[in-house]
């Protein structure tokens, strides 16, 4: 494992305070309070605590939230409120086709049939429709309805499920996933997009760097995975820990590269 760990991030004290311990999935990787996305939206009985955390993307300070899976009977609620109070339109929810049956607590946190709804807290999460785009990636297209107010909100949810293990099988599919969330946001839309894993690190992390990455080379004619992976790593020191990880990356650059014509023509800038 590269020697990465702790060499950025700030004192997870907000995270280690007891009304939020039970909020983490992972206990040795919880975030730093520097970067913390804060809950705005009030609920009665609940604190500002997500284990959630700002990334800046290629263009924006605020580009990215990584956060990990909603615990069920525990911060459902508190997902729906991140997603209300920064105004999200967009989340990629990055898994393996087992993870039902293996992750512990697992969370179905949007209803995957069209007209069914899921109600939390002062929140409704209605399905109107989904899309299969290939083997492993299906878009789910929500409203999300505030009860106190009627106030409502699209969300497009981007499904990901061929990443069993540390990396996912191959670098097709995850290109294809980055190649839809940009050319589904072509003004590059200054609203977070939310990227979610089981712990919001090993995953959402490595995505976070491809995205950069991509964006460096079809705008600057540039790639540096490792510099990259570094500014993610000021925030999330656990992100990209391996040299797997690294390799796969490089990988990816270069057959995305390797194909640059394809992805320009699908309008990927």
């Amino acid at each position: 494992m590269l020697n990465v760990m702790g060499q950025f991030s700030g004192k997870p004290s907000t995270t280690m305070a007891t009304e939020n311990l039970d909020k983490n999935r992972n206990m040795d990787a919880l975030p730093g309070d520097g970067d913390l996305a804060y809950l705005s939206v009030y609920v009665r009985g609940r604190t500002q605590y997500i284990n959630a955390v700002y990334l800046p993307s290629f263009h924006h300070r605020h580009g990215f939230i990584l956060t990990q899976m909603p615990i069920p009977n525990n911060t459902l609620i508190d997902f729906w409120r991140l997603v209300d109070g920064c105004h999200v339109t967009k989340i990629v929810s990055l898994g393996s086709e087992s993870e039902t049956e293996t992750v512990k607590n697992y969370c179905q946190y949007w209803p995957h049939a069209a007209g069914e709804v899921l109600n939390t807290g002062p929140y409704s999460i209605i399905t109107n429709g989904s899309t299969r785009l290939g083997a492993f990636l299906n878009t789910y297209r929500l409203t999300v309805k505030r009860k106190t107010d009627g106030e409502s909100r699209d969300v497009e949810v981007y499904h990901y499920r061929n990443w069993e293990h540390e990396v996912p099988s191959d670098t097709s599919s995850l290109l294809q996933l980055v190649d839809t969330v940009k050319s589904d946001n072509p003004n590059d839309v200054a609203k977070p997009i939310i990227i979610q894993c089981i712990d919001g690190v090993a995953k959402s992390g490595l995505f976070a760097v491809l995205c950069d990455v991509i964006s460096r080379v079809t705008h600057d004619d540039e790639v540096d995975v490792y510099l990259n992976a570094r500014e993610v790593q000021r925030i999330r020191p656990q992100a990209v820990a391996t040299q797997t990880q690294y390799r796969y990356l490089y990988k990816a650059a270069q057959d995305y590269i390797g194909n640059l014509g394809v992805y320009a023509n699908s309008g990927v800038k």
